[in-house]
């Protein structure tokens, strides 16, 4: 049953019993707020190769999430795979495209997403239209041009349908996020201050390990600019982790985010807990941002 049902149910036996639920819910980490689709942790950057997929994508001006769909069609992120007519690695590149694109190893991640995702771009700039494009990268340009149509081989069509479903099931994707620890309190609401990053603040303990939100990308590691009244004059410490897409970022603060830096995966130690800044005891405050907007994140947090 899901926690919509739980609830509908609960509140089918009275407000009293609805009301319990959501403390319970609450104290365990998972409510969250159905329908809101703002929110999300993609599950296309939870594969293993998130951050060099999201790498290939910027290079070459593609959306991240078609890339990752386009992946897990051709090879389901298996990097051996090799095809039955010979297509090689995590886009399956036959070849051909591996002699264009002048790579060496179309076995070693990095080289084989570099060179589909610029097969990828370049269909997607000659034909305007992504089913298209995708048939393109499946079925040849040759099979796409003498028709401009997806062609009805009984496969190339399949695995358009299947590419895009993978793509559109990322982008509406539920949010998850994380605390930033497994186990924690709320030691104050939603707040902010006179430099934003409303949020909470967690705490679990002076020296426990701090984790990563979100998947994604460390933006920034360093201080934040602000000294105020607790702070004996040193300024915060802040930590921001974006997501591939770009659309929502965490910002921690307080910490210790000493050498942190680059992709990390939502559970990965980001930190330690300290009281640096503005600050008047160990703690965490979490920030949460999403198309720009400080949100509110506490309805759709689960615990790590």
């Amino acid at each position: 049953m899901t926690v919509t049902q739980l609830l509908k149910a609960a509140t089918a036996s009275g407000v009293v019993a609805a009301f319990y639920l959501l403390v319970f819910f609450r104290l365990i980490g998972v409510v969250v707020v159905p329908g809101d689709s703002r929110y999300y942790d993609r599950s296309y950057q939870s594969t293993e190769y998130a951050a060099e997929i999201a790498s290939a994508a910027d290079k070459y001006g593609i959306d991240p999430m078609l890339l990752t769909a386009v992946v897990r069609q051709e090879s389901n992120f298996d990097e051996t795979a090799v095809s039955p007519v010979g297509a090689k690695g995590l886009g399956q590149l036959m070849p051909i495209i591996v002699e264009y694109c002048g790579i060496a190893d179309p076995f070693n991640p990095s080289q084989n997403l570099d060179c589909s995702a610029r097969f990828l771009s370049e269909l997607l700039a000659k034909y305007e239209d992504m089913e298209f494009a995708l048939a393109a990268y499946n079925a040849g340009e040759p099979a796409v041009d003498s028709c401009m149509c997806v062609p009805r081989n009984g496969q190339t069509e399949h695995y358009v349908t299947a590419v895009m479903g993978y793509y559109e099931s990322y982008k509406s994707s539920p949010v998850v996020i994380h605390a930033p620890y497994r186990d924690y309190r709320i030691s104050q609401g939603w707040h902010g201050s006179v430099v934003g990053y409303w949020g909470y603040d967690f705490v679990a303990g002076c020296g426990e390990k701090i984790l990563a939100p979100i998947s994604g990308v460390v933006t920034y590691n360093g201080l934040d600019g602000y000294v105020g009244r607790y702070s004996g004059g040193e300024q915060n410490t802040m930590l921001v982790i974006e997501s591939l897409d770009g659309r929502a970022s965490v910002t921690l603060l307080h910490g210790d985010y000493s050498g942190v830096d680059g992709f990390v995966s939502a559970g990965d130690a980001v930190g330690v807990e300290d009281s640096i800044g503005n600050s008047t005891g160990c703690h965490t405050h979490m920030s949460v941002t999403v198309d720009g907007e400080n949100v509110d994140f506490y309805p759709m947090l689960v615990v790590q």
